[in-house]
């Protein structure tokens, strides 16, 4: 069975088509989000970071959370924070309309997603550009190999 490479990404889509940087569609885990600390959205905000707070699998802690177990939840909603300034900063560069979260954090649901939404609507009057849908991914786990392949498959069309 196939791991899943611990981390944080992105893309956009835009007129149908994933943006392109450069040299990839997106690095967003390695964008600085505390800057005392040099902290990064992915070694403060993602699945990896509860790991290593907690000492626990990401999954159960956040089952624990999910439960209402205080410690789980300060843990979780630590992660959670940090994630949620990555994803307003990309929300106010780009603009969209929706902003879709897929991965393994994802499958925590409204856990996750509601202190995104909670900061892009505290933030929202200040910047009206940030602004927009939080959804979860449909793609399940694999929705980042999706988006590569699809990376890969635009980058050598005759």
């Amino acid at each position: 069975s196939r791991t899943p490479r611990p981390g944080v990404g992105a893309g956009g889509v835009l007129n149908g088509r994933l943006l392109r940087g450069r040299l990839s569609i997106a690095e967003a885990g390695h964008t600085i989000i505390e800057r005392t600390t040099g902290g990064t959205v992915e070694t403060l905000g993602s699945g990896t970071a509860l790991l290593r707070l907690s000492g626990e699998d990401p999954a159960s802690v956040a089952a624990r959370a999910a439960a209402g177990d205080s410690e789980a939840l300060h843990y979780f909603n630590e992660v959670a924070e940090a994630f949620a300034v990555g994803v307003f900063n990309l929300v106010h560069c780009f603009s969209p309309e929706v902003v879709v979260i897929g991965g393994g954090m994802s499958r925590s649901g409204d856990l996750l997603l509601n202190p995104i939404r909670r900061m892009l609507e505290e933030c929202g009057g200040v910047c009206p550009s940030s602004r927009a849908v939080v959804v979860e991914a449909q793609g399940g786990d694999d929705v980042g190999l999706k988006g590569a392949a699809v990376f890969w498959a635009e980058g050598h069309e005759s």
